[in-house]
């Protein structure tokens, strides 16, 4: 039952149009097309948002969680998810059971899975080339070689790793070539396996391209597999040629509107003042629906299809905009309920980008989307 009208709009023809222009981009000798649905498919809903990825055709998804693995597969999803976590002898046992395809990054985790496997399963191999996160030390390279040379159940079908500063991936002397050329070990002791490597995320992959038809130094493919995320959902971490379409619009509509004299604040602590006699309208979302508050005063919302400032101080489920210079020396009492967006695109196509957002809210794209709380309904645009 929803009764706020509050709500992400998730644009499913957008996602499928990311999809194509990505893969087009990427052209046919791309060995491995792998998107992240993983944080409820980047905020955007991950059982709707895997559903349309399966419908287009992507083989393998990516998620962060054995939980989110599970929830697909309740839900119906039979394409391969790649399960990037980590997982003790517990998890194991349930990353057989629900046929997830696991990142593998300790030995402990191989150990787990080897106790756990009574049959032969997939697995892919991380390695840390300076992330420092997760991933094997090249130093472990023999070993590995060795034992997935022998009769493991553990069946080697991938080696992957992480770049850590994506946004340099166009740079010839960057940090991104210094860890693919670092992971060109890793591909040449495994190179007598049949496996794919895939080593890009959003920002390499943007970046990457514009290296697609060179010869790159010492050897790097520039057909490296790629686990796109945030360029899926329509936002550009990088600067790029391609035609992104943001795939969720986060909507709602004024409910009530004051008629603020010059000099009275707005909201707590009244951090903003009217410099004139103002209307404002209140708007039902707050940082409880993930709404940073360290937007106050720095947002804006669109509103009639114009930029208005967000005022005073975000509160937990109410932000209040000014939307003096939008009206036509209307009445504030005689005002109706009308949409806002707080990004994406709204009715007429006019947009605020949630990149934009992020910039104000001295954050990430990321955070933007993966914010968007449970409260906020998200609702298939068809």
């Amino acid at each position: 039952m929803r009764f706020r009208s509050t709500r992400a709009l998730i644009h499913l023809d957008h996602l499928a149009h990311n999809v194509r222009e990505l893969r087009q981009a990427l052209g046919p000798a791309n060995p491995f097309f792998c998107p992240m649905v993983k944080a409820n498919g980047y905020g955007h809903g991950d059982v709707e948002i895997s559903k349309k990825l399966e419908s287009e055709g992507v083989q393998v998804l990516g998620v962060g969680l054995i939980e989110e693995g599970i929830l697909l597969r309740e839900m119906g999803i039979r394409t391969q998810l790649l399960f990037f976590g980590t997982c003790d002898e517990k998890g194991a046992k349930a990353v057989l059971e629900y046929n997830l395809t696991p990142v593998l990054s300790t030995w402990d985790q191989i150990r787990a899975l080897e106790s756990a496997a009574k049959k032969d399963v997939d697995v892919h191999l991380k390695f840390d080339t300076g992330m420092h996160r997760l991933g094997f030390s090249l130093k472990d390279l023999d070993r590995l070689s060795g034992y997935f040379a022998g009769t493991s159940h553990l069946k080697l079908k991938g080696i992957l790793t992480h770049l850590h500063t994506g946004e340099d991936a166009n740079l010839l002397n960057g940090s991104s070539f210094d860890q693919l050329r670092e992971f060109q070990e890793v591909e040449k002791a495994f190179q007598s396996h049949r496996i794919v490597s895939h080593t890009l995320n959003s920002a390499g992959l943007l970046n990457f391209l514009k290296h697609q038809n060179q010869k790159l130094p010492h050897g790097i493919s520039p057909h490296q597999g790629v686990r796109p995320g945030l360029a899926v959902y329509g936002l550009a971490p990088v600067p790029t040629n391609l035609d992104l379409k943001p795939v969720m619009s986060l909507r709602s509509e004024t409910v009530k509107y004051h008629f603020v004299r010059k000099g009275e604040g707005v909201s707590y602590n009244t951090t903003w003042k009217a410099p004139q006699d103002s209307v404002v309208a209140v708007v039902p979302i707050g940082y409880a629906d993930g709404y940073h508050r360290m937007l106050s005063n720095r947002g804006e919302l669109l509103f009639r299809g114009q930029k208005v400032p967000l005022v005073g101080n975000v509160c937990m489920d109410y932000l209040m905009i000014d939307v003096t210079k939008t009206l036509k020396n209307e009445i504030a009492e005689n005002l109706k309920p009308e949409s806002v967006t707080l990004f994406g695109a709204d009715e007429s196509g006019h947009a605020i980008s949630a990149n934009e957002l992020a910039l104000k809210a001295q954050t990430i794209s990321w955070e933007i989307l993966t914010s968007v709380g449970e409260r906020v309904p998200r609702e298939v645009d068809v």
